[in-house]
């Protein structure tokens, strides 16, 4: 079946509602079952968690129905089998947006960053996939290629404790069962005992995400790729409760170190396990990130990565904002990064990462800059502030064709005639070289300065 693709911020329509079917990368147009699936899909969730409003928005115009896709990316796929995939909107250094392969790309790019997740391996697989291989089909396959991991040092089995009225003796009796059930059929025994086989929980589990990936996908591969490994798990029936069956997984991880990732794509799928809870009767799967999660895991593993001057840590705990309340601290701060170098006359560095759209051209309203924001860079600047110098304090938005350059800083106190506790507001290019926007923000090099050394160069 189709996949259809759209970016954040752009229209979903009914193909009954239009007599023009074209579509475009914010304006999309789908069949009108599918479109219903999604429609329902969005209620359902509504009314059971209030943070679908930051994925979709529903609304009538000219008695027409549209869905507005917000700021989570990601796939649905509808009981009909059409795909829609959710792409990020990110800008070329021209001012132009990306295009749908080259955004797709990047999301791919993003995701595999996200830590405890199966989708660290997603880097090496997107590269080797089609431009119009379908998301959801990649991420079957993915899962195919760890099973078929398993299978080659073979499947683990684990003793399972099993009670059984049985005509042989066997482990130990139950009395109090052996009595209620055999007090007339002596030739019984209620027993307990323990059997080594293969059908334990991280087995079930695969089965039964074996059994819905068969439905789920449409590319003839994968299908026959499911069916050879659900004959190889013929001793193996799916699981009865998938949440249970779970638990005891994660309880025993250590044990099947083999079948982790597999195990975390199998949560990822019988759960419909994005970052999100959305889940319902109306779509087969629903796979969506919040794009603040995406950027700020992205550009956390780009510090880390490029980093050759500072010890950068991801959310950093050492403070409080409240020092003291019954003896013990109170609301922890968490900035998305704080780098700290190893000089000592090196400032350290306070980081929070915002997908947002900001505006450099309207200075009147702030620039579109959250004063919760502002409010929380105050409050990292002033406790990282404690026992040393000042920090350097830094919002990393994305570049967008209305934020292209930084903003003037912005210097919290005076003190005598004195700015200080300063911060930054930056825009960061998803599509240009990486290290040196890093490295110019370790080493606190304006965006002048450093086009300035560009051209020098």
């Amino acid at each position: 079946m189709p996949t259809f693709r759209v970016k954040e911020y752009g229209k979903i329509k009914s193909d009954n509602d239009y007599q023009i079917k074209d579509s475009s990368d914010s304006d999309l147009i789908i069949p009108s079952k599918s479109f219903d699936n999604i429609w329902k899909f969005i209620l359902e969730n509504q009314s059971a968690d209030k943070s679908i409003e930051n994925a979709f928005s529903l609304f009538t115009k000219g008695g027409k129905r549209v869905i507005q896709t917000k700021n989570y990316v990601g796939l649905i796929e509808t009981k009909q089998k059409d795909t829609i995939e959710i792409l990020p909107k990110i800008w070329k250094e021209n001012g132009e947006p990306l295009g749908l392969e080259e955004s797709k790309k990047m999301f791919l790019r993003m995701l595999s960053t996200l830590k405890n997740t199966p989708f660290l391996n997603l880097q090496e697989a997107s590269l080797q996939t089609k431009n119009d291989f379908p998301i959801l089909e990649l991420f079957i396959s993915l899962y195919i290629r760890d099973v078929e991991r398993i299978l080659l040092f073979g499947l683990k089995k684990d003793y399972l404790l099993i009670t059984s009225n049985s005509g042989f003796l066997k482990g130990s009796i139950q009395f109090q069962n052996h009595i209620r059930k055999n007090l007339i059929n002596r030739s019984k025994f209620f027993i307990r005992f323990s059997n080594y086989e293969e059908s334990i929980p991280q087995n079930k589990i695969i089965v039964s995400t074996l059994n819905k990936l068969f439905a789920l996908t449409s590319m003839t591969k994968n299908r026959e790729d499911i069916g050879k490994l659900l004959n190889l798990f013929c001793n193996v029936g799916p699981s009865v409760n998938i949440a249970a069956d779970l638990n005891k997984c994660q309880n025993n991880i250590r044990l099947f170190k083999d079948y982790e990732k597999a195990l975390k794509w199998s949560e990822v799928f019988l759960l419909n396990k994005g970052f999100t809870n959305f889940s319902g009767n109306d779509i087969n799967q629903a796979l969506l990130f919040p794009m603040q999660s995406m950027f700020e895991s992205f550009i956390t593993h780009l510090f880390k990565k490029h980093n050759v001057s500072h010890q950068v840590t991801a959310q950093h705990f050492k403070y409080f904002l409240v020092s003291k309340h019954l003896e013990f601290g109170k609301f922890r701060l968490k900035p998305d990064i704080y780098a700290e170098s190893s000089s000592e006359k090196e400032r350290s560095i306070v980081i929070d990462t915002k997908w947002k759209t900001i505006d450099e051209n309207q200075p009147n309203k702030n620039y579109l800059i959250s004063q919760a924001d502002m409010y929380q860079l105050y409050a990292y600047g002033r406790k990282y502030s404690q026992g040393g110098a000042e920090p350097r304090l830094y919002l990393i938005y994305p570049k967008s064709d209305h934020f292209t350059k930084e903003l003037a800083s912005f210097s919290y106190e005076e003190t005598d005639g004195n700015f200080h506790l300063n911060l930054k507001a930056i825009p960061f290019d998803l599509t240009q070289n990486y290290q040196n926007q890093i490295q110019n923000i370790l080493l606190g090099i304006s965006e002048e300065i450093a086009l300035a050394k560009s051209h020098v160069s």
